[in-house]
């Protein structure tokens, strides 16, 4: 008995047995976060970008965007993200004309790697952005 007690062979590959399923994880929770992040930068930009053509085509402009044109826009500038995910909100306050204010806001379904595998829902991610129409 005091022979097998004393026997350690095996022992790191036990402990690399139950150690790897956490690192492995952990390595994928650290690369959706660094998905999500750069998920909520691209739509912030996006939304930024979105509200600067929103303030310089408002209705006296030269060539006015409609509402369409500015969200489409705004998707178009969303890079590296589903198209069919985002969902974009313009409000003028109090209407499209000079002096007026844009808000376009931007929110996001995105999908988590961890997520799929665990069956949780996607994470919603929101942007936003303000500018005074010219």
């Amino acid at each position: 008995m005091r022979k097998l007690l004393a026997d350690h062979k095996g022992i790191a590959a036990i402990e690399f047995g139950l150690v790897m399923p956490l690192l492995v994880l952990m390595t994928l929770i650290s690369f959706d976060v660094g998905r999500a992040f750069f998920a909520y930068t691209s739509i912030q930009h996006a939304a930024s970008d979105a509200v600067r053509m929103a303030s310089l085509h408002g209705r006296e402009s030269l060539s006015p965007a409609s509402v369409d044109q500015i969200s489409d826009y705004a998707v178009s500038r969303a890079v590296g993200l589903d198209a069919s995910a985002i969902e974009v909100i313009i409000q003028y306050n109090p209407s499209d004309a000079s002096g007026a204010v844009v808000s376009v806001e931007i929110i996001y379904n995105h999908e988590l790697f961890v997520g799929k595998m665990l069956n949780l829902p996607p994470l919603t991610l929101a942007g936003s952005a303000s500018m005074t129409v010219l």
